[in-house]
C-alpha cells in the first residue's frame, strides 16, 4: 500500500512539474528551483511599451518591508542579489531567471501616469518547489515510513499474542485431560 501511494505521489509530482511554471490561480505561480518564470502584470496600460511608469515591488517571507525591484524603466539597486536575474519585458511582466527559494513571496506591480496610479495593483504570489532524488537499495530492507514500521510491529505483536493464546489453551486442555484420566483411574481402582 505504501509503495502504491509513493508511485501515485511521484506521478502527480511529475505531472505537476512537467511544466516550468503552472498557474494555480490567476495571481499565483509555482516554479521549480533553477527555472525561469514570468510574472504577469494584469492591469498594464497599453501605451506603456518601455514600462517607464511601472513599478515592481517584492515582499518576501523573511522581510516585512517591500523592496522596489523595478522603477523608472530600470532594475533597481535595492534588488541586490536578484538584479542580474531580473528583466522586464514589453508587456511589463517581470521575468526571474534561475529562481531560488529566496524568490518566494508576493510581487506587486503598479503603473502610473502623471504621478497618479492608473489601475489597481497587480499581485502575483510566487511559490517554489524543490525536488530531491531518492534512491532505494533493494539489497537491504528499510521501512519507507513510520506506517510500514508500525504495521510490522503490530503484526509481530499479534503473532506473539496468538502463539501465547494457543499455548495456554493447549496447556489447559492437557491439564484437563490429565485430571480426567486420573479421575478415571481412581474410579477403576475403587470399583
Amino acid at each position: 500500500m505504501s509503495e502504491f501511494r509513493r508511485i501515485i505521489m511521484s506521478s502527480f509530482l511529475m505531472l505537476l512539474l512537467h511544466f516550468t511554471a503552472a498557474d494555480v490561480k490567476d495571481n499565483s505561480r509555482i516554479v521549480r528551483v533553477g527555472h525561469k518564470v514570468a510574472l504577469p502584470f494584469e492591469n498594464v496600460i497599453h501605451d506603456q511599451d518601455k514600462c517607464e511608469n511601472t513599478i515592481w515591488l517584492f515582499s518576501g517571507l523573511r522581510s516585512s518591508a517591500a523592496v522596489t525591484l523595478f522603477e523608472g524603466g530600470q532594475i533597481q539597486n535595492d534588488a541586490k542579489a536578484k538584479r542580474d536575474r531580473l528583466r522586464v519585458i514589453k508587456n511589463c511582466s517581470l521575468v526571474i531567471k534561475k529562481v531560488t527559494e529566496e524568490d518566494v513571496g508576493l510581487y506587486f506591480c503598479r503603473q502610473f501616469r502623471s504621478g497618479e496610479q492608473q489601475s489597481p495593483d497587480s499581485r502575483v504570489d510566487l511559490s517554489v518547489v524543490t525536488i530531491t532524488e531518492h534512491q532505494d537499495n533493494d539489497e537491504t530492507f528499510r521501512p519507507q515510513s513510520s506506517g510500514l514500521l508500525r504495521l510490522i510491529i503490530v503484526s509481530v505483536g499479534l503473532a506473539a499474542l496468538i502463539i501465547s493464546v494457543v499455548t495456554v489453551n493447549m496447556w489447559t486442555r492437557a491439564k484437563e485431560n490429565k485430571t480426567q484420566l486420573e479421575d478415571n483411574i481412581v474410579s477403576i481402582n475403587i470399583g
